[in-house]
């Protein structure tokens, strides 16, 4: 499962930083110890990237870099401007590259062949192919990306999936190993008590689980 990484570049120091998004009101999506983990397997792979465009072209530097954070990050639009800074490369051609890529390929096949399953092969990565296009390249582009290939999902049903991509990554091993649906995940709160709640409704049947988030909903009101 992805974490959620940033990039940012310092003109002071001339160089591209990779961090996490840190939000005040809500729960993060995981520890710092977690995040210890990847952030230096994420600068190591863009860097690489970076020195890698000259001999292999930017097309098959992105896949490449795609691929290789592909089981531990969701790098969101900042990777495409720092990108930009240190290639000299315009915004624009980077996206059409990426969107060039059999990577971006393969996560729309797996948009494809999962979005009409009310049950999916493997929900979380569902889940995550649709954040990973929203996060690097927004989500008006997503909607016509998928349109374009014959995909049609609501946008609320977009946004609810890129909610779980999102999610905690203890949350998401739960939607993973089946202890709650993608249904009950998308009505799962993004402050501090989520895991508690999700605790609360872990291994529910869909109709108790709804009912327990309907009334955490109607107290939080009240």
């Amino acid at each position: 499962m992805k974490l959620p990484v940033t990039f940012f570049y310092s003109s002071r120091e001339k160089e591209t930083k990779i961090g996490y998004i840190f939000h005040i009101d809500r729960e993060q999506f995981a520890s710092d110890q977690e995040y210890d983990k990847i952030l230096p397997n994420v600068k190591e792979a863009y860097l690489k990237f970076i020195k890698s465009v000259k001999d292999d072209g930017l097309k098959n530097a992105l896949d490449n870099f795609l691929r290789q954070i592909s089981n531990i990050a969701i790098p969101d639009s900042t990777f495409i401007e720092c990108a930009s800074i240190d290639l000299n490369i315009g915004t624009t051609q980077i996206r059409k590259a990426i969107l060039s890529t059999n990577y971006i390929a393969e996560r729309l096949n797996i948009i494809k062949r999962n979005f009409r399953k009310f049950k999916k092969d493997d929900p979380v990565e569902y889940a995550e192919s649709i954040g990973e296009l929203i996060s690097l390249l927004g989500f008006k582009e997503t909607i016509e990306i998928l349109k374009h290939n014959n995909i049609k999902i609501a946008p609320r049903t977009l946004y609810e999936h890129y909610k779980v991509s999102m999610l905690p990554i203890d949350i998401k091993r739960m939607i993973r190993e089946g202890k709650i649906s993608l249904s009950i995940a998308f009505d799962l709160p993004t402050d501090d008590r989520i895991r508690d709640i999700a605790e609360r409704v872990s291994n529910l049947k869909r109709n108790e689980a709804r009912k327990i988030l309907k009334q955490l909903k109607y107290n939080t009101k009240n």
